[in-house]
């Protein structure tokens, strides 16, 4: 099941914070469906990139920075759906996939222990309770 990092009250917040320093076009209007579809997308994609560093769900709260990043690609996404991705919003996204890049390869900690992708698990030798002859007798 997908993680759940943002809503669309997390978009909205992000569209005015983003609307307010003139980063976004004022007369953009967004729909609902399409803001739960852009939070889906942007869940997903955040996921992609964090599961290969980490175990998810994170034994932690979401840190703020992983909360903004994944806001971000959500307005992206909205944005690219009707053609007014500015300059601005692009940077942004291009910004935050860096930082997902560098959360997926251990460069960037989410507060807790990421996972070593690739390492061979450490196994105990089992003593054997039954042999052979034991199991030809059965």
């Amino acid at each position: 099941m997908a993680e759940v990092i943002i809503r669309p009250q997390n978009v909205l917040d992000e569209i005015e914070l983003t609307r307010l320093c003139n980063l976004i076009p004022s007369g953009a209007t967004y729909d609902t469906a399409k803001m739960r579809a852009a939070c889906a997308l942007a869940n997903g994609q955040a996921e992609a990139y964090i599961q290969t560093a980490y175990t998810l769900p994170l034994a932690i709260a979401y840190p703020n920075a992983l909360i903004h990043h994944t806001t971000v690609l959500a307005v992206y996404w909205l944005h690219s759906q009707s053609d007014q991705v500015t300059e601005a919003v692009e940077t942004r996204w291009k910004e935050t996939i860096r930082w997902f890049e560098k959360v997926a390869k251990g460069q960037i900690s989410l507060g807790t222990e990421p996972v070593i992708v690739g390492a061979t698990p450490d196994f105990e030798e089992v003593s054997q309770d039954f042999s052979r002859d034991e199991m030809r007798k059965l």
